[in-house]
């Protein structure tokens, strides 16, 4: 289906698709020389995650099962604000990369970073404060019992850690593929993988699956680290200060918004254990709105870059659609 809907609107541009194979052909051949460390540096998450599945399936019943569930949530808002920004990274950066503007690379590296932040920290945020109402509302039914939401959440709580560094691998890893510098997403990747199976090994008993769901995310971080590191120092400078600040700045404006969030769930938080549905999705969604809100508001206070490029992009539709 998104196949389709893209060739329709291809075809209007006056591009005409023909289904030919040519293993000759120089594009081809530079494509599957680079897939397979494309596939290494990229899925570093995935195999983290599988790792992580197996290791649980020694621990108590029900431990696959939290952070399955907790994984899935997770994903939502990597594939909303993770994919979209590395989605539009990609052939900024590739058109810089082929014009050898190394400066423009990064530059763009790092701009897609600081949205990301933007983007991603309130989500741990909400998600880590907010996981009990979200998982009731989605999970709690049938046998999914209310016990099993708290243990849910809790997977949540730790898995939601890592999103902001997982969404950042998403945007750094193809760049550095843009750049033809296809070994350190690779040995990132590696290096995230290692660290996952250490922290496993030494978290599974103390913590249980919480510990794996915590391995995950510090592995994630470490990508991270690497990826941006290396780029800074390779390709750099990549404005690691300035990455930093605008980091914690937000991280800030997310906390101030978390303050709200936790201060709502005190005053006033229905029994979710016997809530009706309608009840837990009204809930739900006024946190949700608070939050947003909240955060929104603060940035703009703050006068966070990124919620001013935003909000000016949501503006700039509305009256072009009136």
């Amino acid at each position: 289906g998104q196949w389709l809907v893209q060739m329709f609107v291809l075809r209007r541009e006056g591009f005409r698709y023909r289904p030919i194979l040519s293993f000759r052909d120089p594009g081809v051949r530079r494509i599957m020389a680079l897939m397979a460390p494309a596939i290494l540096g990229l899925a570093s998450t995935q195999v983290n995650i599988f790792v992580n599945t197996l290791i649980a399936s020694f621990l108590p019943q029900g431990s696959v099962s939290y952070l399955n569930y907790s994984f899935r949530i997770m994903h939502f808002p990597l594939g909303m604000f993770g994919v979209a920004v590395a989605t539009v990274t990609l052939p900024v950066a590739a058109a810089y990369a082929a014009r050898k503007d190394t400066p423009g690379v990064c530059s763009t590296a790092s701009s897609s970073l600081k949205l990301v932040f933007f983007l991603t920290l309130p989500s741990i945020v909400f998600l880590a404060l907010a996981a009990e109402p979200v998982i009731a509302l989605l999970y709690q039914h049938g046998r999914f019992s209310h016990q099993d939401t708290l243990l849910t959440a809790q997977a949540l709580l730790f898995y939601s850690l890592g999103i902001f560094a997982i969404a950042s691998v998403r945007v750094l890893a193809p760049v550095f593929y843009a750049l033809g510098s296809a070994r350190i997403p690779v040995r990132a990747g590696i290096a995230s993988v290692a660290v996952n199976v250490g922290l496993n090994l030494a978290l599974m008993r103390p913590l249980g699956f919480k510990g794996l769901a915590l391995a995950a995310s510090v592995a994630a971080v470490v990508n991270m680290g690497i990826l941006v590191l290396a780029m800074d120092r390779k390709f750099g400078p990549l404005g690691t200060r300035d990455l930093a600040r605008t980091f914690f700045s937000i991280l800030a404006c997310a906390a101030a918004m978390g303050l709200v969030l936790f201060g709502l769930q005190k005053v006033a938080a229905p029994e979710l254990g016997r809530a009706s549905l309608l009840t837990r999705a009204a809930y739900t969604l006024g946190l949700f709105l608070a939050a947003a809100s909240t955060y929104i508001l603060l940035s703009l206070v703050l006068r966070i870059k990124e919620g001013t490029l935003l909000l000016g992009i949501f503006t700039r539709r509305n009256r072009s659609r009136e």
